[in-house]
């Protein structure tokens, strides 16, 4: 698969579950439903998230025309684990649903 393909594969994946948070956080703060502190921190997160993410389908695109190198860099699992089931949080709970995480 190319860094291409890979990209558009996770932008179509992964920037539904932002989007999805912004909205429903939109739509609870509309209707004065919720603490809107929480839901003002949560959407700023999200937003983060796609900033985040377009910032690497810029770089992906610049690996691809060759206009930058390859960056590797340890990752703290607990971390990008703890990071990734953020994301999720709003659809879970949406779903009505927990996850919990076992050391």
């Amino acid at each position: 698969m190319t860094i291409k393909n890979a990209m558009i594969s996770s932008l179509a994946h992964d920037l539904g579950t932002p989007l999805t948070r912004v909205m429903v956080a939109m739509d609870l703060l509309e209707r004065g439903l919720g603490d809107q502190k929480s839901l003002w921190l949560r959407t700023r997160g999200s937003l983060s998230t796609l900033r985040s993410m377009m910032d690497s389908v810029k770089y992906m695109h610049a690996l691809e025309l060759g206009q930058a190198s390859l960056r590797l860099q340890p990752v703290v699992l607990a971390k990008a684990i703890a990071e990734a089931l953020e994301l999720v949080q709003a659809q879970v709970e949406a779903k009505g649903l927990r996850l919990k995480v076992f050391p």
